[in-house]
C-alpha cells in the first residue's frame, strides 16, 4: 500500500500521549456491562427468531432451511447466512441459540472496540470518547441484545480495515468478503477498501482474490442449492413498497441513522465536524463512516422498510464521528488542547466515561422492562407445546414469522413471502388463508391485519379464536374492529379452524378452566 493510504488526518498516530490498553480495557468492560444491564431491558427481535430456525435446523441435520419437508423448499430467507452457520456450529456444541446469539455478539462488539481503539491510535479524546458512546447508546444496546447479527458485521469490518492500514490486502479482502455474506450492503465497505488501495495495484489485485473466490464460491453454491443468490427474504421486502410510502420514510429514515434520541440530536454539530474529518481520504475509519453514511443513504433512496437494527452500523460510525469531532474541538481551544495532553485526561477520561456509559444504560434500564419475552415469547412457547403444534404438523399462517415459527415449531405458512414464495402472488392475509385453510393464523392486531379479516364475515366464521398474546397482557379475543390500531405491536392474536377442537382440547380444556 502506498505511503499517501498510512497518513490519519484524524490526527498523529505517533503521537505518545495515548491511552494505555489498560485504559481501553475499562472502557472494553464497561462496554460489556452495559450489554449485560440491557438484558433486562430488551428483548429478542422477532426477526432474529427466523435466523435461529435456520440455525437450529442446519444443527439437526436438516439443512439451511426454514420450513424441512416442506414442497417449496428449500429457501434461503436469512439475508445473514454466515451469522447462521455460526450460530449453528453453536448449537450443535450444545449450547442454546438464543444465548449463544446474545453472548456471541457482546464478544465482537468487545472485539470492534479494540480494534477500534488501535484505529484510532488510542488517542485520548477521540478513543475515549468514541467507545464510551459505543456503550452508552441505548439504541446499540438494544440492538446487540436483540440477536441480531451487525455486531458480527463491524466486528469483521474493523478487522478488514485494520489489515488493510497493517499491510495485508489479502487477510483484509478475505474479511471485507465475509462481510458480505453477514449483510449485502457491506457491498459499501468493499468499495471504500479497494478505493483505498488502489494506488497499490499489487495490493489491490491481493484485496480482489479472496473476495472474488469467495464471492463466486458463494454465488454458485446458492443458485446450486436455492436457485437463486439473492436471499428470499429481499426479493420480498423490495415487492411492498410504492413510490409514495418509500418518500415519505426519508425523514425517518436519516432521522434513524444520525439522530434517533435528543441527546444524539444536540451533539449533531460535533458529529457532523467527525464525519468530515473521518470521511477525508487517508483517515483510518474512513471505511466504516463510509460505509455507515451509504447505508441511510441507500435506506433513504430506496425507500425500505427499514427497523432499529438496520441502523447499527451508522449509530456505530456516529460514534466514531462524535470522538472525532470532539477531538477536533478540543485541538482549537487551547485552554483545553493543553489539558488534553495531560496526564489527568490520558488517565482519568476513559473510567469518567465507561461510569456514565454504565449510568446511562442503567437509568434506560430502570425505566424500560422488557415485557416482551414474559409475556408474549414464553406464554406462545408453552402455548405451543400444550397444543403439539410440532407434533401434528400443523400449518400455521403469519406475518411475523420470527418467534411464532421458531416458538411453535409448526409449519410456517408466511404471508410476506420471506421465507414462502408462493405468498407473493397473494395481496392481502386474507387471500393466503382463503386458498389455503391453515389449521392456525396468527393475525397482528392492527386494521390493516386483523381488520380486514374481521371485515369478511364468510372467512370470519371459519375460524375462531383461542389465544392472544401481547405485552400489555390483553386477553380480549374479540376486539372492536373499529377501535383496532393503525401502528404495528407485538399483538397476535391466534385463530384455529372451527374443525379443530377436538384436535385442540389441551388447549380448549385451558380455556375453559
Amino acid at each position: 500500500m502506498s505511503s499517501r493510504s498510512t497518513v490519519d488526518v484524524a490526527g498523529p498516530v505517533g503521537d505518545p500521549a495515548r491511552l494505555s490498553w489498560v485504559a481501553v480495557g475499562v472502557l472494553v468492560v464497561a462496554l460489556a456491562a452495559c450489554r449485560l444491564i440491557a438484558l433486562e431491558s430488551f428483548p429478542i427481535y422477532d426477526d432474529a427468531f427466523i435466523t435461529y430456525r435456520y440455525a437450529e435446523n442446519l444443527a439437526h441435520g436438516q439443512g439451511l432451511v426454514y420450513n424441512p419437508g416442506a414442497p417449496w423448499e428449500p429457501v434461503l430467507g436469512t439475508t445473514t447466512p454466515l451469522y447462521a452457520l455460526i450460530l449453528s456450529a453453536l448449537t450443535a456444541c450444545g449450547l442454546p441459540v438464543v444465548k449463544a446469539s446474545v453472548a456471541f455478539n457482546i464478544l465482537c462488539e468487545a472485539l470492534a472496540a479494540l480494534f477500534l481503539a488501535h484505529l484510532l491510535g488510542r488517542r485520548p479524546v477521540v478513543t475515549a470518547v468514541a467507545l464510551g458512546s459505543f456503550a452508552a447508546v441505548p439504541q446499540i444496546a438494544r440492538i446487540t441484545v436483540g440477536g441480531m447479527e451487525p455486531p458480527l458485521l463491524v466486528a469483521l469490518a474493523l478487522a478488514a480495515t485494520t489489515a488493510a492500514y497493517g499491510g495485508r490486502p489479502l487477510i483484509s479482502g478475505f474479511l471485507a468478503a465475509l462481510c458480505c455474506l453477514v449483510r449485502p450492503e457491506s457491498l459499501f465497505l468493499l468499495m471504500a477498501l479497494g478505493w483505498m488501495q488502489r494506488h497499490d495495484r499489487r495490493a489491490l489485485v491481493r484485496f480482489a482474490v479472496p473476495v472474488v473466490v469467495i464471492g463466486l464460491v458463494s454465488t454458485l453454491s446458492l443458485l446450486a442449492i436455492y436457485g437463486q443468490p439473492i436471499p428470499q427474504s429481499v426479493v420480498a421486502k423490495g415487492r411492498h413498497s410504492s413510490w409514495a410510502s418509500k418518500l415519505s420514510r426519508m425523514p425517518e429514515i436519516l432521522a434513524q441513522g444520525f439522530g434517533p434520541t435528543l441527546p444524539m440530536q444536540l451533539l449533531v454539530p460535533f458529529a457532523a465536524l467527525g464525519y468530515l474529518r473521518g470521511l477525508l481520504p487517508g483517515s483510518r475509519v474512513r471505511p466504516l463512516l463510509f460505509m455507515g453514511a451509504a447505508m441511510v443513504g441507500a435506506y433513504a433512496l430506496v425507500g425500505t422498510k427499514t427497523w432499529g437494527w438496520y441502523y447499527y452500523v451508522a449509530l456505530v460510525s456516529w460514534c466514531i464521528a462524535l470522538g472525532l469531532g470532539t477531538e477536533s474541538f478540543v485541538e482549537r481551544v487551547g485552554a483545553l488542547r493543553s489539558a488534553a495532553r495531560g496526564a489527568v485526561i490520558r488517565h482519568g477520561l476513559a473510567p469518567l466515561l465507561a461510569v456514565a456509559a454504565l449510568a446511562s444504560i442503567a437509568w434506560v434500564a430502570s425505566k424500560h422492562q422488557d415485557r416482551i419475552t414474559p409475556r408474549v415469547y414464553e406464554p406462545l412457547a408453552d402455548w405451543a407445546k400444550e397444543a403439539r403444534l410440532a407434533e401434528r404438523d400443523v400449518r400455521v399462517l403469519a406475518s411475523d414469522i420470527g418467534a411464532v415459527g421458531f416458538l411453535t415449531g409448526a409449519r410456517i405458512l408466511d404471508s410476506e413471502g420471506l421465507v414462502w414464495p408462493d405468498a407473493l402472488g397473494f395481496p392481502h392475509q386474507c387471500d393466503v388463508l382463503r386458498a389455503h385453510s391453515p389449521e392456525y393464523v396468527v393475525w397482528v392486531v392492527n386494521r390493516y391485519r386483523l381488520g380486514r379479516f374481521l371485515a369478511d364475515a364468510d372467512l370470519s366464521a371459519r375460524y375462531r379464536p383461542i389465544r392472544r398474546f401481547n405485552e400489555n397482557a390483553n386477553g380480549d379475543l374479540h376486539p372492536d374492529r373499529d377501535a383496532l390500531p393503525e401502528s404495528w405491536e407485538q399483538d397476535y392474536l391466534i385463530f384455529e379452524r372451527v374443525d379443530l377442537q377436538s384436535a385442540d382440547a389441551p388447549s380448549q380444556a385451558k380455556r375453559t378452566d
